[in-house]
């Protein structure tokens, strides 16, 4: 088993926090940055992806600011929004 060559990592907002962790896209084979969230333990879990560890952090920075709030527009379809 091989060893990864990026670690995970946290980003921590108002005592939430969501786990990055490396992805190899299985389409493209590209390395990638991924995190998944849920606002409830009943629904099914979501998915972000980015290209840079520094794209992730900031998109997983946004997503738990929108939690916090306690409403998630990102999350409605564009139509709905």
């Amino acid at each position: 088993m091989a060893i990864p060559k990026r670690k995970r990592f946290r980003v921590t907002r108002d005592n939430s926090f969501v786990t990055c962790f490396p992805y190899a896209c299985p389409t493209t084979g590209k390395d990638k940055w991924r995190f998944g969230w849920r606002k409830r333990e009943t629904e099914k879990w979501r998915y972000v992806t980015a290209a840079t560890k520094a794209e992730i952090e900031a998109l997983a920075w946004e997503k738990l600011g929108e939690v916090a709030e306690g409403f998630v527009w990102s999350a409605l379809e564009a139509a709905t929004r």
